[in-house]
């Protein structure tokens, strides 16, 4: 039988400890209150909704809280009934004493994401995420593919495939480099199972706690989480329309002992820049001349829609000792499909020995079935094909993108990218105005979702900034999306100057997350 409970009396005068994250708190005035018989068996507690609104925060934090106390045994959850006190606790082993400073500070970084909750609506518009979508995939060639395979019946498709990569696809891929400026040799290159691998590869062989790394900023929120996961000291460097600011580089190569440098010179996740030819040529002039080491991310490479610029690898091919300053990779995915898994890193011989062994500690080897898939696609002739058919695709759409976004916000103080390449436009809002609560109030209600970029930020994080996909849709439901940021941005701004008045007469106070206990 359920056993019912002043929720709201419970947390009366309970104080926040200063610097601890929300979900934490409430979770731990929960668990208090199970252990000292306050909570008892079978109590039923509320629904993460109607406790964030005695509790005055946002949904996912209590989402959160209650993540971490069933994963403690402390509640339980039945779909259709409710959440409920445990039995009885069980008994751990003592594991948050046992994670490691890695295991520690990745579970602190992970935890500040918000919570992705369920779309609101079947309608839902979404401009948050990265990758492509159905209607851009080869899916008849695929298809056919797999057809010859599955007739072919070849035994090693089921086989560990070399740490390194199946040699037909690694020749293939040296072939594809080679077209786009990089001579690389094959003692130089790893296949790796989508790029996230080389980041967390260049993680694990590279940076010690204390170590410090150079990033773009604002950058890519998973390569922030796994560098400061492991340690590193990171430094965010500005960025305008041109790429990153080599005035600030320079200064800070001057000032400390860098590890090494991570840059997005293409399509840059999230802004969408792409760096210009001057920037290139500078950032490449400071490397030499400091003698720090580059990683260049190039997982939008392939998809420039102005004539690309040539990869700082590329660049730097042309000089022996920079040729050896640099590490690079590339994706298949983001131009694909985000199922394929595949990537490459290249690396001179002696560190890419080691990345492979690295590699082989995390993984043994890639999936042969994608490499051998990936191998035919590519032996046919049909990535280039299938390049400029989605090359086409994607400008058409970044292109729908930018006109709705222009005639939208034309007369308001919102300011956006232009991007040259990638899968993105950065979008900033007012600076009294935060982008995760116009999401959370007003742009899903409305039917249109976009992420927050607060999280991709080493140093402060700018609060108004967000950032839109215009890949994933077509023009005319582009169109109709950015109609509906249009009206719900007109909403905030009339509930920001209601709440502006209110705050100036004294009888509202506007803090949704800091009355909480």
């Amino acid at each position: 039988m359920d056993v019912s409970v002043d929720i709201a009396a419970l947390f009366a005068g309970m104080a926040l400890s200063e610097g601890e994250p929300l979900y934490r708190a409430i979770a731990a005035i929960l668990r208090q209150k199970i252990e000292d018989g306050s909570l008892v068996f079978a109590t039923r507690l509320p629904p993460s909704r109607e406790l964030a609104a005695i509790l005055k925060v946002d949904r996912s934090t209590v989402a959160r809280a209650y993540e971490e106390l069933i994963s403690e045994g402390l509640i339980v959850s039945h779909v259709g009934r409710g959440t409920f006190v445990a039995k009885k606790r069980v008994q751990s082993p003592g594991w948050s004493a046992r994670y490691s400073a890695y295991g520690q500070e990745l579970s602190q970084v992970m935890s500040e994401l918000p919570v992705s909750l369920s779309p609101r609506s079947v309608d839902l518009i979404s401009f948050a995420g990265g990758l492509p979508v159905a209607d851009s995939y080869p899916q008849e060639e695929f298809s056919e593919i797999l057809f010859e395979l599955a007739e072919s019946g070849a035994t090693p498709l089921f086989d560990f495939s070399p740490a390194s990569g199946e040699p037909l696809l690694r020749e293939l891929v040296i072939k594809h480099l080679a077209e786009r400026g990089m001579p690389v040799q094959d003692s130089e290159l790893i296949i790796l199972s989508g790029s996230q691998q080389g980041i967390d590869l260049m993680s694990s062989m590279f940076i010690d706690p204390g170590d410090t790394v150079v990033m773009e900023e604002p950058s890519y929120f998973w390569a922030i989480s796994n560098f400061r996961a492991r340690g590193a000291n990171l430094l965010g460097v500005p960025i305008d329309d041109q790429g990153i600011n080599v005035n600030a580089l320079e200064a800070v190569l001057s000032q400390k002992k860098v590890k090494f440098i991570y840059l997005m010179p293409t399509g840059q996740n999230p802004t969408g820049i792409t760096m210009s030819a001057e920037r290139r040529a500078a950032v490449l002039e400071l490397c030499s001349r400091f003698g720090v080491p580059l990683f260049e991310d190039d997982f939008a490479g392939d998809l420039d829609y102005e004539g690309g610029l040539p990869s700082l690898k590329a660049l730097a091919s042309a000089s022996e000792k920079l040729n050896q300053m640099v590490v690079y990779q590339g994706t298949f995915s983001k131009a694909l499909a985000p199922g394929i898994r595949l990537g490459w890193l290249v690396a001179p011989q002696a560190v890419a020995e080691r990345l492979n062994f690295a590699k082989r500690g995390s993984d043994l080897s890639t999936s042969s079935l994608n490499q051998e898939i990936l191998a035919r696609f590519l032996s046919r002739g049909s990535y280039l094909k299938h390049l400029v058919r989605v090359r086409a695709l994607y400008k058409e759409r970044r292109d729908t993108m930018l006109k709705a976004l222009s005639s939208a916000f034309a007369k308001t103080k919102v300011n956006f990218t232009s991007p040259r390449g990638g899968l993105f436009i950065y979008l900033t809002l007012p600076e009294h105005m935060d982008a995760q609560r116009f999401l959370d109030e007003f742009a899903l209600p409305s039917g249109v979702s976009f992420a927050p970029s607060q999280h991709c930020y080493v140093n402060e994080p700018a609060l108004n900034t967000m950032r839109l996909s215009f890949i994933q849709n077509s023009p005319e439901r582009i169109e109709e999306g950015i109609a509906r940021l249009n009206l719900a941005y007109q909403d905030f701004e009339r509930v920001l100057v209601r709440e502006s008045g209110r705050s100036r007469n004294g009888s509202y106070e506007n803090s949704p997350e800091t009355v909480l206990i």
